[in-house]
C-alpha cells in the first residue's frame, strides 16, 4: 500500500507507478514546458502594455529581458540568487 502523500505532492496530479512499473506519471505525459526554455503568457491592459513597451524601447531591450531583469531584482531584494 502506498504511503499518504504530504506537502506539495498531495496537491499535484502525479500518478503512482504500478507494481509492475507500467504506470506513467503526469510529468511523463506533459507536452509543454519540457525543454530548457519554457513559454509563459502575461496578461496586461493596453495601458500597461504600452508603458512596458516604451520602457523596453528606451532601455533597448526586449520585454522578455526587461521582465527577467525585474524579477531578478525581486529575488536579489529578498536575499536570493539572481536569475
Amino acid at each position: 500500500m502506498a504511503a499518504k502523500k504530504t506537502g506539495l505532492a498531495a496537491f499535484t496530479g502525479t500518478r503512482e507507478t504500478s507494481e509492475e512499473g507500467q504506470g506513467e506519471g503526469i510529468a511523463a505525459l506533459r507536452t509543454r514546458a519540457k525543454g530548457d526554455t519554457v513559454q509563459m503568457t502575461v496578461r496586461l491592459t493596453r495601458e500597461q502594455w504600452e508603458r512596458i513597451n516604451q520602457l523596453a524601447d528606451t532601455e533597448g531591450i526586449s520585454f522578455n529581458q526587461l521582465a527577467i531583469h525585474a524579477i531578478s531584482k525581486l529575488f536579489e531584494g529578498r536575499g536570493l540568487p539572481k536569475l
